[in-house]
């Protein structure tokens, strides 16, 4: 593995992770809202 291909990849792991945490969080939230809109 080159410099090079290493750095790609590294970025592209960290751009999967985060995303990955968005897809969670929003997830998350529209959990919150429902149990929020049920409570009420």
């Amino acid at each position: 593995m080159t410099f090079q291909s290493q750095k790609t990849y590294t970025i592209q792991f960290s751009l999967k992770k985060s995303s990955i945490s968005t897809i969670n969080l929003s997830f998350f939230t529209l959990f919150c809202t429902v149990s929020t809109k049920k409570t009420q």
